[in-house]
């Protein structure tokens, strides 16, 4: 099977095999090592038939086996046909499907399909059996049937559970019987005609071996038991398999025929197999009923359309990749996102290099690049290495834009860009539209996906190399690239900030529109195709590809027509048309279907292409030539960056809420899209309503070509004194601050607007989230759902259900305690049935017993049926024969006939038997007077079920009771489930215990100890919630010296949290165990940019700023540090969501966007407030925030010292890393003190009874009893449960055996009646002859003893007493044999036992829907702890590779969830590095800016393995939080860094922030160190010591290194004021009182005054440093 034997060598075996002739152990070991090597076939169907045979018959008949699988199928059964083409013959299954048009080489996930949509498909041996092909040609050229042709049959690839199988050779019958035994077969059918047929024949008898649950039956079947007539073969011979597919269509036809006949009667065999009916003839009317409807000439049809060639043409690579890798739309989705996503980040700094290097050399790169990308797609091996290839060629892509539409807007003058640029899009649609078309073709042709990514590589390669040639030709050799070699037609130069951001946000919203239609247009189509013709000729798929062609073509018109229509002046006004346009069409996307659905997409088609050429003309209106590449980078940024989340975000919607919520959430985005771009066009008379005139007006006037003159006093005086005191760090201002600065511009002019529009969207994500909002408390949603090992535990849960068992521990002195309170305590529980259900304390054994015969072996019951033999005369009525006189004449019977053959086999039950009745009679007429039975003794298994009829749950020698039950479901969408039934139970168990004080009673279970798990956190958070407002409040108050801003802050935050939930609902739905902590996440790094923002807010109205200024100053210096923080922690989570864990990645998808919420929230929402509450304080109550700075700086004078101290501790307390452990123990997160948690505790020291065990499923008993007794041998296994044990295994030798004694034991008599008693010396003389005959027998000397002291006893004994003792004797006797006469009749029913006669609470949790059985194993040892676990998991695995269980779950997870966490903090960090390079433009800004979270890490790590603070699966979720939280500190120190000159000096404003940030976070989270629940108690510390780590790092060891590098660094010379003044010193603010040199400032109300220098006019202030600052 390796291919490591010659072809010589693989055709001697094959023939000496044949030879000798195979064994049944050769022939199932084969199949072995054949089924290990085949490829499996996954399918949701259960129940699955087989028609393979052997071949080989020689025969020349059509592919009867083939026709009958269609007929079966069509009658309802499930058919995985397995074959090949004819090894030693003519026409085989596949030959003959291929004529019948089936493409037999379909590729898997089509075969699965058919198989789970049809009920059939046909699996071709080569593609699943790919081993096969070493001995294929072998096989040929022998020319007669081999081992392989018996293998076969054997190595279904879909794990077939029946089997009709045609043997060509009778003697191979049983051997394969057998062969099917040994390998697990649950039914199988083996038929050989006498005629040698290998069908079952018409020509005469069918020679059968039926495998069922016993050892293989043999049976005889003729044509008449089908109800047909014999015929012979002649009429169904071919020729060839087109012959063969003929006559197959013919009897599908309808035809009447021999062939319709036989292929009648096989199909109702096959019926008969699989358990349709006991009747051949019903199970053939029902075959027959399938031609005759029809059915199964469809069935052939749909078969053949559904593998048809043109199905392996998929209709677009989204599709094929889905089926390759098995995947959902949700995982394509993340595959678009991860392509679009740098197509659009990448295009930011693309652009810069095109306006650096030239435009032409940047589209060679990109063409060579995507080439070469598209080559390494075409190799992916898997799905990990699929989304890399992805990002890297959607890094390249990012390229295409900036430097190919700066090209052409170079050389377009303004008033023929739009055509241009039409024209461009309209080549760009035809390339768009025609992809999903020609993949299609190309697939139609035998290609895949693969496939089409490598010819995609070959026109990127050849245009790369015709652009480089035109580029070496037109470049002269001194000529210097970059964008002057394009000539300009720009008759002005003027950057226009406002309505370019207007532009590319309402880009940003149309790229999310783009991307989500786009990525999922071809299966949309396709769904619509199939509502209109759901039995077409052609594959509804490929037809979705080609419409998706078409609909994108009609985009080409749209481009044309922007590009004719558009203006230079209605650019604007056309734009908002357009983008209005989509959203109707996009609406009515989501509410159609059929002809509607394929007219509003290529509608929509036309109005979204036309976006394109007017958008694009409009970024070349208002960026200038030279930064025109940046320009269009920055656009992608955000159109494609943003735009990414637009295919992502779509397989959410699709898979939760399906086309209708999809397309409408689309509508939405195109609707605010509009709104925006409408800002551009909006009259004077709405703009003053909606106070937006000076935001607007900056963009009428950009679209009048004229710049903005309305830069405000700040920026003219700051930009000045930038300029003059340090050059360098005006060029190094951030990229995002005029941005921000034009953004708070627009919300102070329009406050109230902006609240109402926070209010708005508030209100609507309350709504969403009370309404749609859901919550997934199971661990099972916490996993991958297609991992294996959840595959497995979703198999569990279809067969039995996800019910766990709540546990009732009571606890007593004895079991006669115990026993009525656990009676009292399940009828309690059975009245609340709403509650609880499933109840069982005990195993009621009633029925069981009364077949207990079933149980002796066939031996036993003969001895029973012999001894009633010898009873016959008594059970007849003549109970005399029970006088001792009797009995001992007939004992001396027996006696003589040993005598006289003493090696007689029955010598030794004769003794025994007179050994028995002489104690017997001697005891009775002893003094003593002791009845001894002279009976046999019954069975051991008898004599334990005569006495069994409950089995209580007890353990710990009767002192400990168990009752088991389950609790309700709950209907309530609560995140704490099961409460109600908890709440009840704890109830109705304290009561139970005050009535029964002697008892104790517990509760504990899994549903238990998930509930306390969760309630304890709930509680616990609740008050750690309330103490950490306390003290964040109070280091507020503390550190602003004051509330209200701080109240402010809060409140923003809290805004942003409610929006957040609003986009939880959005996006996921639902929250689960991990994604619940979100808000925790958002307050530990949501609060730190309203900190930070209040902070310097605070610090400029300290220097006489009014409250406007101070708010743009304060954006414009701190917002990009908050942007620039906000978008590397939420990429870093957003990273998370490509891991495995769902847990994991749903929470990296709702943190990331919660993130960019509250940074939203500041920028815009935190602004408004403050200038809604600060405006018009003009005495405003200057208050003094703490001088933070002033504490640090004595330190920061020995920076060396500081830093190598700091480096020093560093290194010193790292060494703890090697200390630091994970903790698996899911018991160790527990509250302390929790009853559930304590009794498992308890159970597992005093019992070794956990409620952890693992489950193995078989399909029969004989599968699992096998399967347990390897299981018992592991040492790491304690005991396992079943109940397929108290059942007898099927033998149909008892039953009548056990009906023959039941019959005989009917006519009973209740009691004996009165025995006769002789005279004693009558009875004297026959003991004494007795007596003789055994003292002439070897060993029987004590009978003869005993016999002598039975005559003396009735010599001395009176005559009356005698008689007396006599007669009580024999009625005693009389009565112990009616009395086992009596149990042997209560546990003689014939009817063997089965699964109904154990109490069904019992059957339920062992016997799955399906008929498949339940085996429990318990671990030895504490398996809650991880090595342990993994050493038990390990084992029982080599035994079941199948097994699964929670222990398995939890083992799989925790591993899981420590990968996943450690593959996000891979991505996190690359891309953290990413965007900190991107926003400083510096390698080693940015290393500086990473520099804090690296070595807090690092010391908070060492610190957690010295203190001895494990990691858990409940403090792992602070290592994003302390990332994020680490990364926004180092980039605000960086941001500060950068604007200052000289020496580096840590400012108060930061200095305050990043220690009042620091203090309530510690405090927030600190508080949960106060919690019962142990891991949360954990996550406090963590997060704790993390934070405390980074900010000593952030506050004095990045300051110290600052220092040091800048400590040669010279401070810029003194500024002058306008007109060459020296500046005096300035004075400190009055607020009051009349003083010299006082102007009152206009910009307020009221009479402010605040001290000026009178040199410089009032419309320069000089704005002074903070005193904080000084």
């Amino acid at each position: 099977m390796s291919g490591g034997c010659k072809d010589q060598e693989i055709g001697l075996l094959l023939t000496g095999l044949r030879m000798k002739g195979e064994t049944v152990e050769e022939i199932a070991g084969a199949a072995q090592v054949l089924r290990r090597h085949m490829t499996p076939l996954k399918t949701s169907r259960t129940g699955l038939l087989d028609t393979c045979g052997t071949g080989g018959d020689g025969k020349g008949t059509f592919n009867v086996s083939t026709a009958a699988a269609l007929v079966t199928a069509a009658a309802g059964v499930p058919v995985a046909k397995h074959g090949n083409r004819s090894a030693s013959g003519s026409t085989g299954s596949s030959e003959v499907l291929t004529e019948l048009g089936v493409n037999v080489e379909a590729e898997l996930p089509v075969v699965e399909a058919c198989l789970d949509e049809l009920g059939i498909c046909f699996c071709y041996a080569p593609l699943f059996h790919p081993s096969m092909k070493h001995v294929a040609n072998v096989r040929k050229l022998l020319g007669f049937p081999t081992i392989f042709n018996l293998l076969g049959p054997l190595s279904n690839p879909a794990g077939a559970e029946f089997h009709l199988l045609g043997v060509g050779f009778s003697e191979y019958r049983t051997l394969m019987a057998e062969a099917l035994a040994i390998l697990g077969t649950t039914r199988a059918t083996l038929v050989c005609g006498e005629d040698g047929l290998d069908e079952v024949t018409i020509s005469g008898r069918t020679l059968v071996s039926h495998l069922g649950e016993g050892p293989p039956e043999e049976l005889h079947w003729d044509p008449y038991d089908f109800g047909m007539e014999k015929s012979s073969l002649d009429p169904l011979l071919v020729d060839g398999p087109q012959a063969s597919a003929q006559m197959i269509r013919s009897v599908l036809a309808g035809e009447a025929s021999p062939a319709r006949d036989i292929v009648v009667m096989n199909a109702a065999a096959a019926l008969w197999t699989t358990g349709f009916s006991d009747d051949l003839k019903a199970c053939a009317a029902r075959a027959a009923e399938a031609i005759d409807s029809k059915s199964a000439e469809q069935l052939l049809e749909r078969l053949a359309e559904r593998m048809h060639v043109y199905e392996l043409a998929l209709p677009s690579t989204e599709q094929s990749i889905a089926q390759a890798f098995d995947v959902t739309e949700k995982t394509t989705g993340l595959l678009g996102n991860v392509w679009r996503l740098p197509f659009g980040l990448g295009a930011l700094a693309a652009g810069w290099l095109a306006d650096r290097f030239g435009s032409k050399p940047l589209l060679i790169v990109f063409l060579v690049g995507c080439g070469v990308t598209s080559i390494i797609t075409w190799a992916a091996t898997d799905l990990t290495m699929l989304f890399i290839t992805m990002f890297a060629m959607g890094c390249f892509a990012s390229i295409y834009h900036p430097a190919g539409l700066a090209i052409i807007s170079r050389a377009t003058p303004p008033d023929q860009r739009p055509w241009a640029l039409g024209i461009h899009g309209v080549f760009g649609s035809i390339g768009i539209a025609a992809s999903p078309a020609l993949i299609g073709v190309a697939l139609d042709q035998g290609a895949t996906w693969r496939d089409c990514y490598l010819w995609l590589s070959v026109p990127g390669l050849v245009l790369a190399a015709v652009l480089y040639k035109w580029l070496i030709e037109e470049r002269a050799p001194a000529e210097k690239p970059g964008p002057s070699d394009v000539k300009i037609y720009e008759a002005e130069d003027t950057l226009h900030w406002v309505p370019f951001l207007i532009l590319v946000t309402s880009g940003a919203l149309t790229g999310f529109v783009y991307a989500g239609v786009l990525q999922f247009l071809p299966r949309y189509l396709s769904e619509a195709w199939t509502s209109l013709s759901p039995s077409g000729s052609a594959p509804p798929e490929a037809v979705g590809a080609w419409l998706a062609g078409a609909v994108l073509l009609v985009g080409v018109i749209g481009q044309l027509l922007a590009g004719w229509f558009a203006r230079g002046r209605s650019l604007e006004r056309m734009l908002a048309v357009v983008l209005a346009a989509n959203v109707p069409f996009l609406y009515w996307m989501s509410n159609s279907s059929g002809w509607g659905s394929i007219i509003s997409a290529g509608l929509l088609s036309l109005v979204l292409f036309m976006h394109q050429p007017v958008y694009n003309s409009l970024v070349a209106k208002y960026i200038p030539h030279d930064r025109r590449s940046v320009g269009y980078g920055f656009s992608n940024v955000l159109t494609f960056g943003f735009g990414s989340f637009g295919a992502g975000s779509m397989g959410f919607l699709l898979e939760r809420y399906g086309n209708g919520g999809a397309y409408l959430t689309l509508a939405l985005f195109a609707a605010t899209g509009t709104i925006l771009a409408a800002a551009l066009v909006l009259p004077p008379q709405i703009e003053s309503r909606l106070w937006l005139r000076p935001f607007i007006s900056g963009c009428r006037g950009a679209r009048r070509n004229d710049s903005i003159d309305a830069q405000p006093l700040k920026d003219e005086w700051m930009s000045s004194r930038r300029s003059q005191k340090n050059p360098r760090a005006a060029n190094r201002r951030a990229l995002l601050s005029v941005p921000i600065e034009y953004l708070t511009r627009w919300v102070l002019q329009s406050p109230h607007f902006v609240l109402a529009l926070a209010a708005v969207i508030s209100v609507f994500s309350v709504y969403l989230s009370m309404t749609r909002l859901g919550y997934r408390t199971s661990r099972q949603d916490l996993l991958n759902p297609n991992s294996e090992y959840s595959q497995l535990w979703l198999e569990y849960i279809r067969e039995f259900g996800d019910d766990d068992d709540a546990v009732v521990v009571v606890e007593g002195p004895s079991r006669e305690v115990l026993v009525p309170v656990l009676e009292e305590l399940t009828d309690v529980l059975d009245k609340h049935d709403q509650l609880f259900h499933s109840v069982l304390h005990e195993v009621d054994l009633e029925k069981i017993r009364a077949k207990g015969l079933h149980y002796l072996e066939p031996e036993q019951l003969a001895g029973v049926e012999q001894f009633l033999h010898e009873l016959q005369p008594v059970l007849g009525g003549d109970w005399s024969r029970l006088n001792l006189g009797n009995m001992t004449a007939d004992l001396c019977v027996r006696l003589r006939a040993v005598s006289q053959q003493p090696n007689s086999p029955h010598a030794a039950a004769i003794t025994a038997d007179a050994r028995r009745l002489s104690e017997s009679i001697l005891g009775a007429l002893a003094q003593s007077q002791t009845y001894r039975s002279p009976w046999h003794s019954m069975p051991q298994s008898l004599s334990v079920l005569s006495n069994m009829r409950t089995n209580y749950l007890l353990m710990n020698e009767g002192q400990l009771g168990i009752v088991l039950l389950r609790l309700a479901d709950d209907t309530h969408d609560s995140f704490v489930p099961g409460t109600e039934a908890v709440d009840a139970l704890r109830d109705l168990l304290s009561q139970m215990e005050a009535r029964h004080p002697d008892v104790s009673i517990g509760l504990t279970g899994l549903p238990v100890m998930e509930n306390d798990e969760m309630r304890s956190g709930q509680t616990s958070m609740t008050w750690a919630s309330i103490l950490s407002l306390i003290g964040v409040s109070c280091l507020f108050v503390a550190g602003f010296g004051g509330i209200r801003h701080a109240l402010l802050a809060s409140f923003v935050l809290l805004v942003a949290m409610v929006w957040s939930f609003g986009y939880v609902t959005l996006s996921v739905g639902h929250l689960n165990i991990i994604s619940v902590a979100f808000t925790v996440t958002l307050i530990g790094i949501g609060i730190d940019y309203g900190i930070h923002y209040i902070a310097r807010y605070m610090q400029l109205r300290g220097e006489a700023r009014n409250c406007d200024e101070a708010i743009i100053c304060a954006a414009s210096a701190i917002g990009p540090a908050i942007v620039t923080g906000a978008v590397t922690t939420s990429i870093a989570f957003f990273a998370a969501s490509l891991t495995k864990f769902t847990g994991v990645a749903e929470m990296g998808v709702i943190a990331g966007g919660g993130i960019l919420l509250c940074a939203l929230a500041t920028l815009t929402v935190l602004p408004a407030m403050v200038a809604t509450v600060d405006r018009g304080r003009i005495n405003w109550n200057r208050t003094e925030p703490v001088a933070v700075h002033r504490w640090v700086e004595p330190i920061l004078r020995f920076p060396k010292i500081v830093l190598g101290g700091g480096l020093a501790f560093t290194l010193l307390v790292s060494l703890g890393i090697s200390q630091l452990y994970y903790d698996h123990n899911l018991l160790n997160l527990q509250a302390e003190g929790l009853e559930s948690v304590e009794l498992e505790h308890k159970l597992l020291e005093e019992c070794n009874q956990s409620v952890w065990f693992a489950l193995s499923i078989a399909d029969n008993r004989e599968e699992l009893l096998a399967r347990k007794e390897k299981f018992l041998q592991l040492d790491t296994v304690d005991r396992c449960e079943e109940i397929v044990s108290l059942l007898p295994a099927k033998d149909n030798v008892k039953t009548p055996t056990i009906t023959r004694i039941r019959k005989q034991l009917d006519q009973l008599p209740e009691r004996p009646p009165l025995l006769g008693v002789d005279r004693p010396e009558n009875l004297g003389l026959v003991l004494s002859e007795a007596q003789a005959l055994c003292d002439r027998l070897p060993q029987a000397d004590d009978i003869a003893n005993n016999l002598e002291q039975v005559r003396d006893h009735l010599r001395r004994l009176p005559l009356s007493e005698c008689y007396s003792v006599l007669s009580h004797y024999q009625q005693q006797l009389a009565g112990d044999l009616l009395s086992r006469l009596h149990v042997l009749r209560a546990m003689a029913n014939p009817e063997p036992p089965k699964l109904d006669d154990l109490p069904a609470s019992l059957v339920d949790r062992f016997v799955g829907e399906h008929g498949k059985h339940l085996l429990k194993i318990y671990g030895k040892g504490d398996i809650w702890d991880m090595d342990a676990l993994s050493g038990f998991v390990e084992d029982i695995r080599s035994i079941d590779a199948r097994v699964t269980g929670n222990p398995l779950q939890a083992y799989e997870a925790s591993q899981e969830m420590v990968g996943s966490y450690q593959q996000a903090s891979i991505y996190a960090a690359l891309v953290i590095l990413t965007v900190l390079l991107i926003d400083f433009r510096s390698i080693p800004m940015a290393l500086l800016a990473a520099a804090p979270i690296g070595l807090g890490v690092a010391q908070m790590f060492g610190l957690l393995g010295l203190l001895s603070i494990p990691l858990n699966p409940a403090n792992l979720i602070a290592l994003p939080l302390i990332l994020g939280i680490g990364v926004d500190y180092g980039v605000h120190l960086i941001h500060e860094f950068r604007e200052q000159s000289g020496k580096y000096r840590l400012s108060a404003s930061t200095a305050l922030a990043l220690m009042v940030d620091a203090l309530t976070t510690i405090v927030g989270f600190g508080a949960l160190m106060i919690a019962n629940h142990q891991g949360l108690q954990s996550l406090g510390r963590i997060l704790t010591i993390g934070v405390t780590c980074c900010l000593f790092t952030t506050i004095l060891m990045l300051p110290a290194l600052l220092r040091v590098l800048t400590r040669n660094r010279e401070d810029a010379p003194e500024e002058e004021l306008p007109g060459g003044d020296k500046p005096e010193t300035p004075r400190r603010v009055d607020l009051g009182g009349d003083k010299p040199h006082t102007r009152t400032d206009p910009s307020h109300e009221g009479s402010r005054r605040m001290e000026v220098d009178t040199r410089i006019p009032q419309t320069q202030i000089r704005h002074r440093r903070s005193p904080l600052i000084d």
